[in-house]
């Protein structure tokens, strides 16, 4: 299977979206002036460098007029796809101005662009990191000099990455172990570059094989993580992937069908029942809410309404509930047991993959985790433990800004 490393990238970020992108396929618009930015920058940076490469070396004026029309030509083209009003005229100008600062300064600490020839802009590469699993990427700019190539990437983020979680570092460590494969007989050492537009900061360091065999098991683990969460997916186990909660939600094309925020999405329903009279879902979710927070002494009647919510969410596969004015979270309670007549076949398919000294007592927590990350065949389950899975709603939270709860901000930066 194919990577790259915006793949890997989303996949930490959200495995459900991860899923509905990559492997169902499903059409997704991630317009937004975020990604305008990005792609006008690095559009007037390749065609710049390919001025230089022929020794061509324009003039600011010159390199400000091409930025323009780069800039231009993405947010025609995005405003085409979703309408003319898409992005409003404030946040155009914030964005565009954006782009002139990063432009002006590069080119004024580095004009006249003399410094190194590049090798290349966008070079491709694609590396084979297992029999299955291969990686395949666009590096900004190649850079040589003698025995010394250098990696630069350019980044229109608005923070650095910190130093125990510096997933760009690792991102070009990883393209240099494709540079290495590449030309591995005529250099001898990599180098970093990455150049922080935004706060007009350039970060370099020399990589390291140590680095790169760290990078190379690090990226290799993740693709693994994600085919055995695809086989498993395959399997029906639709919470292989499951969804996770971040800056990036409110931007998220897939929201609507999401189960941390598609019910706030839905209709109110109607609903009967012998002991609540008529009422609504969005109703129930509210007077769960509010029930929680009283006096002992109405506890049934809330676990009365956690189990029918909980119910109702996970037979729709909904992970927070939405009222009027409160949401829920829906939360999955599951207990093992061991089915007396097979525990002598569970215990020598334990003897088989060296795990009976971590089950003693067969601990049915862990077990249950062993078959959920596919270390022991998940096909197996049913016959060797019981399983019974009940659903309650919890953890009740007002709803301060219900309209701004629901509004489709835009992406964090590229």
């Amino acid at each position: 299977m194919q990577f790259s490393h915006s793949q890997i990238n989303l996949y930490q970020t959200c495995p459900r979206k991860y899923a509905h992108q990559y492997i169902d396929r499903m059409k997704v618009s991630s317009d937004s002036l975020h990604l305008v930015l990005w792609s006008a920058v690095h559009a007037w940076l390749e065609r710049l460098y390919e001025q230089v490469r022929d020794h061509k070396i324009p003039s600011l004026d010159d390199v400000l007029t091409a930025y323009q029309q780069d800039w231009d030509t993405q947010v025609d083209e995005t405003q085409q796809r979703q309408g003319p009003e898409y992005f409003t005229l404030e946040d155009r100008e914030t964005f565009y101005q954006r782009g002139i600062n990063y432009i002006t300064w590069y080119v004024e600490a580095h004009h006249p662009f003399d410094q190194q020839i590049p090798m290349d802009t966008e070079h491709r590469i694609n590396i084979d990191l297992d029999d299955d699993i291969r990686f395949r990427w666009a590096i900004d700019r190649l850079d040589i000099d003698e025995d010394t190539i250098t990696i630069t990437d350019y980044k229109t983020n608005r923070s650095l990455p910190k130093d125990d979680n510096d997933s760009i570092k690792q991102q070009i460590t990883l393209y240099a172990l494709g540079v290495l494969n590449d030309y591995g007989s005529k250099i001898k050492h990599l180098v970093g570059n990455v150049i922080y537009l935004h706060m007009k900061k350039t970060v370099t360091w020399k990589i390291t094989s140590e680095e790169m065999e760290n990078a190379k098991t690090y990226y290799k683990d993740l693709a693994r993580e994600i085919l055995q969460k695809k086989k498993l997916r395959d399997k029906g186990a639709k919470e292989s992937f499951p969804p996770q909660q971040n800056f990036q939600c409110n931007g998220c094309p897939f929201r609507m069908i999401c189960p941390l925020w598609s019910h706030g999405y839905k209709s109110d329903e109607a609903i009967t029942l012998d002991s609540l009279w008529n009422t609504t879902i969005k109703a129930l979710i509210d007077q769960h809410s509010k029930i929680s927070k009283q006096h002992k002494a109405l506890e049934a009647e809330k676990k009365e309404y956690s189990k029918l919510l909980g119910q109702y969410g996970a037979d729709n596969d909904f992970k927070k509930l939405y009222g009027h004015d409160f949401q829920l979270r829906i939360g999955e309670s599951t207990r093992y047991s061991i089915n007396k007549d097979t525990e002598e076949t569970l215990l020598k398919k334990l003897k088989e993959h060296n795990l009976l000294d971590d089950l003693l007592s067969i601990d049915v927590f862990k077990l249950a985790k062993l078959f959920k990350d596919g270390t022991l065949d998940e096909a197996e389950r049913s016959s060797l433990i019981h399983k019974n899975t009940s659903y309650s709603a919890w953890r009740a939270k007002w709803i301060k800004d219900k309209d701004k709860e629901w509004t489709e901000d835009k992406i964090g930066d590229s």
